[in-house]
C-alpha cells in the first residue's frame, strides 16, 4: 500500500495546528521590537575624528540602516 501523507490546509483539518504568530505573547514581542517612529535624520553632533564620522553619514545611509535593522521583526521571537 503506497499512501503519501500530505499536510492539509488548517481550516480543513480536524486537528488544529499551532499558529505561533497569532499568540498574544508573540504579538506583544513583535510590537515591542518594532520601530516606534521613523529615524531621526538630523545628526546632532559634529564629530569628525578618526573613530566618529557622524557628519559623513547621508540621509540615505541612516534610512537604509534602519530598514535593515528592523527587517526581521517576526522571526526568532519565540524562545
Amino acid at each position: 500500500m503506497d499512501n503519501v501523507i500530505q499536510e492539509t490546509n488548517p481550516q480543513l483539518s480536524r486537528k488544529r495546528t499551532q499558529q505561533k504568530e497569532n499568540w498574544k505573547c508573540n504579538k506583544m514581542k513583535k510590537e515591542r521590537y518594532a520601530p516606534k517612529e521613523p529615524p531621526n535624520l538630523r545628526i546632532p553632533c559634529n564629530h569628525y575624528a578618526k573613530a566618529y564620522r557622524c557628519t559623513s553619514l547621508s540621509h540615505a545611509d541612516i534610512i537604509a540602516f534602519n530598514r535593515r535593522f528592523y527587517k526581521k521583526t517576526g522571526q526568532n521571537l519565540s524562545g
